[in-house]
Formats: structure tokens, C-alpha cells, sequence
């Protein structure tokens, strides 16, 4: 998929945007940001596996507990194995 000219220069923007931050941040400062959204994400994902677990508990074995669970989440890219 190709870009418009005006979402490349947007995309550029924003590089350059977080590029001048990252290098005018103190590491200290840099590295407590980064701990917390590291942190976030990772609670994030658990959540989401004990949801999984917690769904596919309450269906069981049904056909249904396959697709019933990426309904729920709303998201495509919530993987669903087993």
C-alpha cells in the first residue's frame, strides 16, 4: 500500500517529532517513560490471555469457541489456538 505525498509527510513529521525528543530527553527520564509503557503492555497482554482462558472455560468444547472469543475482543489480530 502506497502512501499519499500528505500521509508521508505527516509519517516524516512524526518521526523527526519523536527523533528530536528521544535526543533532548535525559536517559533517566527516557528509560522511566519506556519502563512504564513497557510495564503497560505486558499487564495488557495478560489480561488478554486470562480473558481467552476465562472464555474458553465458560464455552468449552463448542464449536462456536473458536470465532466466539475474536468477537468479544473486537480485534483481528487476537490469535485463538487450540
Amino acid at each position: 500500500m502506497a502512501l499519499s505525498r500528505r500521509d508521508f509527510k505527516e509519517r516524516l513529521r512524526f518521526v523527526r517529532f519523536w527523533a528530536d525528543y528521544v535526543k533532548k530527553t535525559p536517559n533517566k527520564e527516557w528509560s522511566r517513560q519506556q519502563n512504564i509503557l513497557i510495564n503497560s503492555v505486558l499487564k495488557s497482554a495478560n489480561q488478554n490471555v486470562e480473558l481467552y482462558l476465562r472464555i474458553k472455560r465458560t464455552l468449552g468444547s463448542r464449536a462456536e469457541s473458536r470465532s466466539y472469543p475474536q468477537r468479544i475482543m473486537g480485534s483481528p489480530g487476537f490469535i485463538l489456538e487450540g
